[in-house]
Parts: C-alpha cells; structure tokens; sequence
C-alpha cells in the first residue's frame, strides 16, 4: 500500500548516448537534471539511467539520481523502472521502484523506505516524477 508521497521533481532530459546497438534491443543511458521537492525541502534533480526496449515495446531501465538539498544535504535515489513509449520522441511513461539513502540526519528515515513511483516524459524531453512511501500494509 502506498504512503506519503516522498517528493516530487520536473526537468529536462540533457543527454541521451546509445550504448549499444542491438535493433529493438539496444540500450541507451539518459541523463536529466531539474527542481523539486523531498518533503519540504527544495533539491536539485540530476541522474541518469540506463534503458532497454525488450519484447513487445517495454521499457527497462536501471539508474537515478542525485538530490543536492536547499540546506547542503545529499540523497541518491536507486532503483528500476518499467514502461512504455506514450507517443513521438521521447514521450514515455514508468512505473518504478528503489531505495533512498542518506546520511542527512533530518532525512534518515528515508533510509528504510522503499520508494514507489511515476517517471513521466513528454515528446521534449521534458520529465516529471512523483515518489510515494510504500508501507507494506494492506
């Protein structure tokens, strides 16, 4: 079951480097950077990740990233993804799953948490993600 929501960003895709071309099986490594919010706190979004396309047009991918905090603290974010392509371009949409770490003290209880969430891209290049707490109670 799903609990608070963790945080919340919106940026632009910066990069995108084919690493290996294999036709509908190739993968390339995405980078992004952008603003949002881990509780109430102001961060500074950037990442990257690596995608697949694997049978039947899903996406898989691996990677995050790195929250700078307002107030001089560091996250990462680690996790997967799985998706499908929305539309032209870059347009996707993710569902995706990992675990948080920290050594703000503020920030600790992330630590244990795992983190669910939507990563949405339009045709642009332009990114969205919405993290929520899941609680494992049903």
């Amino acid at each position: 079951m799903l609990g608070n929501q963790i945080g919340e960003a919106s940026g632009k895709l910066t990069n995108v480097k084919v690493l290996e071309y294999a036709g509908d099986r190739s993968r390339v490594e995405v980078s992004f950077q952008g603003q949002g919010k881990v509780g109430n706190i102001g961060v500074t979004d950037i990442g990257s990740y690596w995608q697949e396309v694997r049978p039947g047009g899903v996406f898989y991918g691996e990677g995050g990233p790195v929250w700078l905090t307002d107030d001089g603290e560091v996250l990462s974010w680690k996790g997967f993804g799985v998706g499908r392509s929305t539309g032209a371009g870059f347009a996707a949409s993710f569902g995706c799953a990992g675990a948080i770490q920290t050594s703000s003290e503020g920030l600790a209880h992330l630590n244990g948490v795992v983190a669910i969430g939507e990563y949405e891209v339009d045709a642009e290049g332009n990114y969205r993600w919405t993290l929520w707490e899941w609680t494992g109670q049903g």
